[in-house]
């Protein structure tokens, strides 16, 4: 009796909890700008929490897209080509709506002016969908779709299984 209690409880915070936070998206949010190379390799610490649109007729996705900034020009601000300190992996959130349907295509269209190439750019739904590995050369090599909520629900799976027996 004791534990079914227990169980109960416990079962009961965490749908709570889960529910409180289900419009929430979580995707991994890093560049070659504040991560170096680093923007590659992701990991719990490069998670963060998007905005919340709800109501508001849009829609939120992870992104993660790799930039080559090789053959920029952007001498309004000065861009000096031989360092080259942008070109790489880019992740974060990403806003979609009635003006926006595609975020890559929006992104393309944005960095062309100043001849930066958008390599290679996917979209997901799902928290942290956006830990697809890149190769040296820019494409998609693949994604772990690493996915914290399934990993705690199958936790508490096995506490409420080991507390019941």
């Amino acid at each position: 009796m004791h534990s079914s209690v227990i169980t109960f409880v416990f079962l009961g915070c965490f749908t709570l909890v889960a529910a409180q936070g289900s419009n929430l998206l979580f995707c991994h949010t890093c560049s070659p700008l504040t991560d170096g190379t680093n923007c590659n390799e992701v990991n719990s610490d490069t998670l963060t929490s998007c905005p919340n649109w709800d109501g508001h007729e849009v829609s939120v996705d992870c992104f993660a897209a790799f930039l080559d900034f090789d053959n920029a020009q952007l001498p309004d601000i000065g861009w000096d080509r031989s360092r080259n300190p942008s070109t790489g992996v880019y992740r974060g959130c990403a806003e979609t709506h009635s003006s926006i349907p595609d975020f890559c295509v929006f992104y393309r269209e944005q960095v062309a002016p100043a001849n930066i190439s958008l390599i290679s750019c996917v979209t997901c739904e799902d928290h942290a969908c956006n830990s697809h590995r890149f190769h040296p050369n820019g494409q998609i090599a693949g994604g772990e779709n690493l996915q914290p909520m399934h990993s705690l629900l199958a936790l508490v799976s096995v506490v409420t299984f080991m507390i019941s027996t």
